[in-house]
């Protein structure tokens, strides 16, 4: 999607795209149509548009430049839409993508109330987050997981289940949990917590198996309302998004050390295995996500992206000239080339942390 937006602007601003591809050679299929290559190529971690007189604006002197149908012939401002247009279809897919997931019905927290127009279904109390050693960490609870009872009993919030573990501290519970389509069940012994002012709980709240819990429920709306939510939650992300950027970089700024992790092509693949796991709605709002990371890195200004190449064209339009055309090439080939090797290393250490996903897989095919 991000390579059609690319692809829709340069076609508006009268350039000729001469191939659009999805993934990276070597090819499995192409067709030429109307002046355009269409293919289909064996490596599935992207894709490309290749513009008429792209390169010739950063590797050789007239030519292609000549042409109007060129991208290197086109004005400072043509240039910039076409470049912007690849991060502007990533905020509109994900708009488009939770529109659509909010008028179907999306997970949403219900314990501070809904809207009037806003319907509500598939209640439960989900865990959002588990703490590391915990009585629930070991005994495998996981995020997302949905707490069907405990004990047999049933519970309508949060608070009940709370008091209850309170009430049966050091004593095993039975614990009933929704996964998925799955239904499991975990012996638990809640621990007892003195210090209670560091975990910033509740003064009645002395036992804990070491869950963050939330009521959740499946909430729907009109299709006017839904695309409003969907605009809404896709500016409220990339907020989100540009925050953690800005915390990773401040943090790395102050410690030398980077405090989270990264995910690569293979670390995505991973998640979306689990996501999907979750259920379709789950999957759209990840793809909503991933569209919106997206977004945001290429618009950066760094050598070889996206907002790299439009910083270049603000330069040309305050100098009154473009930047030598060998100093550009030069930049954007090592950011290239520094972006290939973080690529190297985000795969080998996604490699290492989903071992048991290829072992699995090779176990699978042998």
């Amino acid at each position: 999607m991000h390579e059609f937006g690319h692809f829709i602007a340069a076609k508006k601003m009268g350039v000729k795209v001469e191939e659009f591809a999805l993934g990276f050679p070597p090819r499995i299929w192409s067709r030429i149509k109307n002046g355009t290559k269409y293919s289909i190529n064996w490596i599935p971690i992207g894709g490309f548009v290749k513009l008429k007189g792209e390169d010739a604006c950063l590797r050789r002197q007239g030519g292609e430049k000549k042409d109007e149908d060129s991208f290197a012939h086109k004005r400072v401002w043509q240039k910039s839409v076409i470049l912007a247009s690849g991060v502007a279809m990533n905020f509109a897919l994900a708009a488009v993508v939770l529109s659509f997931g909010f008028m179907i019905g999306a997970p949403q927290v219900i314990e501070a109330g809904v809207e009037k127009s806003a319907r509500v279904r598939d209640e439960k109390i989900q865990v959002v987050d588990t703490v590391e050693n915990s009585p629930a960490h070991e005994a495998g609870i996981i995020s997302g997981d949905a707490i069907k009872s405990i004990d047999g009993k049933k519970f309508a919030n949060v608070e009940e289940i709370q008091s209850y573990i309170n009430e049966r501290g050091g004593e095993k519970m039975l614990f009933e949990i929704r996964r998925g389509k799955e239904i499991v069940v975990h012996e638990i012994e809640a621990s007892y917590i003195s210090d209670k002012e560091s975990l910033d709980i509740e003064e009645w709240q002395n036992y804990m198996v070491g869950v963050s819990l939330a009521k959740v429920g499946v909430i729907s709306y009109p299709f006017h309302i839904a695309i409003f939510k969907g605009v809404e939650s896709t500016i409220f992300l990339t907020k989100e998004i540009i925050a953690a950027f800005y915390e990773l970089i401040a943090g790395l700024i102050r410690t030398q050390k980077i405090e989270v992790d990264f995910a690569g092509p293979i670390g995505i693949a991973a998640l979306t295995g689990q996501v999907a796991d979750l259920g379709f709605i789950y999957l759209l709002q990840f793809v909503a996500l991933l569209s919106i990371n997206l977004g945001i890195i290429n618009l950066m200004p760094f050598p070889a992206l996206d907002g790299g190449r439009i910083f270049f064209l603000f330069l040309e339009k305050i100098r009154g000239k473009a930047v030598d055309e060998r100093i550009e090439a030069m930049v954007h080939n090592i950011g290239f080339l520094l972006l290939m090797l973080l690529i190297v290393v985000i795969t080998y250490k996604d490699i290492l942390n989903n071992k048991s996903m290829f072992i699995d897989f090779f176990r699978r095919i042998f």
